[in-house]
């Protein structure tokens, strides 16, 4: 899940209402640590964090639709404090803002914290 989040230079930072709704803390520590958790996410963030270069397919093939879906959009990532954000840009070419990659477990908490 995709997350519209803060402007592009600016990071994800101590959300208001840390503890959120559900007992969730929606620091940038533990989100990290959810990503890493998380089996889709953590796969992406970690080839992103060794490397940097895309991975070839072959790497990918046998992972998850999501995992998938996150590596087709490799050039669009970024790794800031930890946490894993994609990258949103305006029709001009320019970084807009930067989009959370919420843990799929952080979902239902992060709506219901919306609201």
């Amino acid at each position: 899940m995709l997350v519209r989040g803060s402007r592009h230079d600016a990071e994800l930072g101590d959300l208001p209402g840390e503890q959120g709704v559900g007992e969730v803390e929606w620091s940038r520590d533990v989100l990290a640590e959810r990503q890493r958790l998380d089996s889709d996410i953590g796969v992406i963030a970690d080839l992103l964090q060794s490397d940097g270069d895309k991975p070839v397919w072959d790497d990918v093939a046998m992972r998850s639709e999501s995992t998938k879906a996150l590596w087709s959009q490799w050039e669009r990532l970024r790794l800031r404090g930890g946490v894993l954000y994609r990258t949103f840009h305006r029709t001009d070419g320019k970084i807009d803002f930067l989009q959370v990659v919420v843990p799929f477990d952080m979902c239902k908490d992060f709506f219901k914290s919306c609201h």
